[in-house]
């Protein structure tokens, strides 16, 4: 049970850090493009 935890903590924490790192890099494409 706490393995499935973990691993579901893991998951979210590796959305959330993907979501950033989209986001981040897409205000960095608009703003070298303006």
């Amino acid at each position: 049970m706490a393995r499935a935890y973990m691993l579901l903590v893991n998951e979210s924490v590796l959305s959330v850090i993907f979501y950033n790192y989209q986001s981040c890099s897409l205000s960095l494409l608009i703003v070298s493009a303006s």
